[in-house]
Formats: structure tokens, C-alpha cells, sequence
């Protein structure tokens, strides 16, 4: 996991699946709680497989973040993982981006408004 005064980023490697879903609840609820940090960025690029446990915690993490008032986004998923997301309808309950700099942007565009 990588720090930055902007958000906290949390980088996943393949496979996101049932056999390591305790490790990934781990991660993420230990960014979450972190408090220097309000925003978290779980960046996909690295991962070709998610299953439904998975995504489940992305979910919940999403819960968790919003419940804490922190803001919790994912970037970097590919066309195959993207597709499992949409086919899921996962993206409607959790902040998608295409990539780091886009979700820093959002920050900024938020500031603007």
C-alpha cells in the first residue's frame, strides 16, 4: 500500500478470489481505518480474476468506507474484470475510475464545484 497526502492507495495482484478473501478484508479495512486518510484507491491493474467473495468485500469495504465518512474507489480493471463488475452490476455500488490520475482528478473536480 502506497501513501500520499491525496489518498491512500491499495495495489491488488491476482487472483482476487475465496482462498484469499480474509487477506484482502485485512487491507482494506486497514485503509479504511487508517486516520490519515479519508480517500482510498484499490487499484486493479494487476488482477485478471475476481470472484463473487471478492466482490462481495469490495462491497462491503465500500459500506465501511462510507460509514466512516472516507471515500473508497477502484480503478485499473481490465476488460475481463470490468466485465464481471458490470455483469454483476457490481459498478453501481462501487466508485469506478480508469485509472490513478483520474480518480485524483475527481478530487479536484469536487473542490471546484
Amino acid at each position: 500500500m502506497t501513501f500520499s497526502q491525496q489518498f491512500s492507495t491499495l495495489y491488488l495482484q491476482d487472483p482476487l478470489n475465496a482462498s484469499n478473501v480474509s487477506e484482502l478484508r485485512r487491507s482494506l479495512c486497514d485503509a479504511i481505518n487508517n486516520k490519515q486518510v479519508s480517500e482510498i484507491l484499490v487499484n486493479l491493474e494487476n488482477v485478471e480474476l475476481i470472484d463473487s467473495a471478492a466482490m462481495v468485500a469490495l462491497v462491503q469495504a465500500t459500506r465501511l468506507a462510507d460509514s466512516k465518512g472516507k471515500y473508497l474507489g477502484l480503478c485499473g480493471a481490465n476488460s475481463q474484470v470490468r466485465m464481471v463488475l458490470e455483469l454483476t452490476q457490481l459498478e453501481r455500488f462501487v466508485n469506478m475510475f480508469a485509472d490513478e490520475s483520474d480518480f485524483a482528478a475527481r478530487g479536484y473536480q469536487l473542490m471546484a464545484a
